[in-house]
């Protein structure tokens, strides 16, 4: 029972290993991975909107032949849309 137990528990701590993030870090994070920001402005605030699906997949679409991000759709979207509300 003693041994059983053990090598459940041996069998428990390699998995964690496997899952367990790199000890040092990723080194490239901030420099390889970094995306360009297409604005100048500091994006510090957030904004939740749920929308359905069909909504979702075409503003992926619209990203993907913009090549751009859909976050970067959304703000143009906006900006357009406060841009013709000041112009009324």
């Amino acid at each position: 029972m003693f041994w059983r137990s053990l090598r459940r528990y041996n069998l428990e701590v390699r998995q964690l290993k496997v899952c367990m993030a790199r000890p040092g870090g990723n080194p490239d994070f901030g420099t390889k991975y970094r995306s360009e920001r297409r604005s100048d402005r500091p994006l510090s605030a957030q904004v939740k909107a749920q929308i359905p699906p069909q909504i979702k997949l075409q503003l992926e679409t619209l990203a993907q032949q913009k090549n751009c991000t859909v976050p970067d759709v959304i703000r143009d979207a906006i900006d357009k849309y406060l841009a013709a509300q000041t112009m009324n």
